[in-house]
């Protein structure tokens, strides 16, 4: 979808979909609502989310496919219904996993798509939220260093 080519990127993938539905459990939960998280934004970034059939299969799969469903909500832009979803998660404790690993920073990918730039720059707005901060800081924290991050080169 990046660099132009969202019609393209919508033209490859409903076939795939087609055939993954298809083939029915044989392929799995996750691998089809990533390719409709691929389709709904597709469709977003050409103004036509009125189709919300992709959308709602993401959507329903919500609980066991956090990642899948903040995709989504990133590349539509509903920081609203991230910060709700993420609030929830925290105040389940079997779940609240999810959003301390979601917010914490990542390495900077050196050829960022515009995407991951989108991606990145989402979950920043959603860390610089003092509400959901302080909901995240009574069952961890949000480190301000990236844990996989190089170590620095020597001189």
């Amino acid at each position: 979808m990046d660099f132009g080519r969202t019609e393209a990127a919508l033209a490859a993938i409903e076939p795939v979909i087609a055939e993954a539905e298809a083939l029915g459990p044989a392929v799995n939960e996750g691998a089809r609502v990533a390719m409709h998280g691929v389709r709904a934004c597709a469709l977003h970034e050409l103004g036509r989310s009125q189709d919300a059939s992709s959308a709602n299969i993401v959507t329903a799969a919500q609980q066991r496919l956090p990642a899948s469903y903040m995709a989504l909500l990133a590349c539509t832009g509903r920081l609203a219904d991230a910060r709700s979803f993420l609030m929830s998660l925290l105040a389940n404790r079997d779940r609240r996993s999810f959003p301390l690993i979601y917010l914490q920073p990542v390495n900077q990918v050196r050829r960022a798509t515009p995407s991951v730039l989108r991606t990145q720059a989402f979950r920043e707005r959603l860390r610089s939220d003092d509400q959901l901060m302080k909901a995240v800081a009574r069952h961890g924290r949000v480190l301000d260093f990236v844990v996989e991050a190089p170590a620095p080169e020597r001189r």
